[in-house]
């Protein structure tokens, strides 16, 4: 790993405390400030609940847990045939529960898919290579495991309230769903400074990485990256509608130019910034043969990347001869790139607000748009705190096949002029592509003390999900 400068990018010129902030909610926070409660079921094994606190939006703790007990998926896309491994140390014998993330039966983290005492992870203590830790949940994938975000909850028995979390993915073998949900693991790793760095100088006290290991556990909300900051809330809110989707991650849409194959809509949910020419040229090909997308986010498809079998490289390079590859990593709307992201969504990343949980309006445009269906609302109409942390805007609102459905103007804490615009764009193979522009999407779906829940946000969801996700 070698080190670079500070980059312009989703997060960047954050204080360290802000960073912190942001970033150091534990699991047991995450911002929405939720917060783990146990209890016993019916057979006595303990059951994670999710309640809300919200004194934890202002937690200045360490992101990086203890990293003598850790675990992680060693794949984090598995499918039929696949066998699913976790990993862990510990200086104690473990429990391992594997749920799938939904809302429905059992724990609410998720429904309860297996349960296993005495796993023995003490072999792995002082171990840095994370490829030599013991597994402690071995089980092959089989046609009951459906598709779904999933996530590994191995829990230190002896010490209360000490567990890790190891999200994965549990694709669909073919035929896929007619909707093909992302998650964006990819990003989830740039912000990882498992291993001592990341893509940025805030946890990378050594200098910042331009290459980072894919196969490590996350290193913070106790292992679970950013899983709470989104993509959780609209797995279990799709779970709880009865959606019939789809799951992959960012490394599947990379190797795979058939993964969207019979699909009608991709959707990604939070904060999926980090896209390899491949991901971005499979997208694109779907949409031009008439495919759909949804980008219930902000800041997306910001930096390019290069992957393999087992590395991301980004060196966030500011000129083309910062990186000596064909395939630059730079940010996709720089001039050696000339792919500027709102040539796909119709509109760009501009900037961030912290600290996280503050908000801007949403005001409604075009009200006639059928995003806006059975919501009641009209031009003009507002939704409080709906556009933020990050959020984008349409540096051509006139463009060809470009709607704006949302346009609001504000000054930021800095007192800067700043405007934020929701646009559904139609290319010209048919293929019609929704942006929301604002990573507070999904928490409006499922509401904690912090972001209240939205009928209209779940509405305009919907209609999305209806209009387009047809086959």
């Amino acid at each position: 790993m070698s080190g670079m400068r500070a980059s312009d990018d989703g997060f960047p010129h954050v204080s360290l405390i802000s960073r912190r902030r942001l970033l150091a909610l534990p699991a047991i926070g995450v911002a929405s400030a939720l917060v783990l409660r146990s209890s016993a079921n019916r057979n006595g094994r303990e059951r994670l609940e999710f309640g809300a606190s919200s004194p934890l939006l202002t937690a200045e703790s360490s992101p990086v847990y203890d990293q003598s007990f850790a675990a992680f998926a060693s794949q984090l896309s598995v499918a039929v045939g696949d066998e699913l491994i976790i990993r862990a140390r510990s200086a104690r014998l473990l429990s391992v529960a594997v749920h799938r993330v939904g809302s429905s039966r059992g724990s609410s983290i998720g429904q309860p898919i297996e349960f296993r005492t005495g796993a023995d992870a003490r072999a792995g203590t002082g171990v840095d290579d994370v490829s030599q830790w013991p597994i402690v949940f071995r089980k092959a994938i089989d046609e009951s495991w459906r598709s779904g975000l999933y996530v590994a909850v191995v829990t230190d028995d002896s010490v209360p309230r000490a567990r890790r979390f190891a999200p994965f993915v549990v694709r669909d073998h073919r035929p896929v769903r007619p909707i093909v949900v992302q998650i964006p693991f990819t990003t989830y790793h740039a912000y990882n400074a498992w291993g001592g760095a990341s893509l940025y100088p805030f946890n990378s006290p050594g200098g910042v990485a331009t290459s980072l290991p894919i196969s490590r556990p996350f290193d913070v909300f106790d292992g679970a990256g950013f899983m709470f900051y989104g993509d959780w809330q609209m797995a279990r809110w799709l779970d709880r509608e009865q959606y019939d989707v789809s799951f992959v991650t960012s490394y599947d849409l990379h190797r795979d130019p058939r993964l969207l194959d019979g699909a009608s809509l991709f959707a990604t949910a939070f904060h999926d910034e980090y896209w390899s020419t491949p991901m971005r040229s499979h997208l694109e090909d779907f949409v031009a043969s008439g495919g759909n997308a949804a980008f219930f986010a902000a800041n997306s498809i910001y930096w390019r990347i290069r992957l393999d079998e087992t590395t991301m490289t980004c060196h966030k390079a500011a000129a083309a001869d910062e990186d000596p590859h064909d395939d630059t990593t730079g940010r996709w709307r720089d001039p050696f790139v000339g792919a500027p992201e709102h040539k796909l969504l119709g509109s760009h990343y501009e900037s961030y607000e912290f600290p996280y949980g503050h908000g801007y309006d949403w005001t409604v445009a075009s009200e006639d748009h059928w995003l806006y269906d059975g919501t009641g609302l009209r031009n003009g109409d507002r939704l409080q705190r709906l556009v933020g942390y990050e959020w984008d805007n349409a540096p051509q609102d006139d463009a060809e096949g470009v709607v704006v459905v949302s346009r609001t103007q504000f000054t930021d804490r800095a007192s800067k002029p700043r405007r934020h615009e929701a646009v559904v764009r139609t290319h010209p193979g048919g293929g019609i592509v929704v942006n929301v522009g604002t990573t507070y999407w999904p928490r409006f779906l499922e509401g904690d003390d912090a972001f209240p829940t939205s009928p209209q946000v779940q509405r305009m969801t919907a209609n999305v999900l209806e209009r387009l996700g047809r086959r």
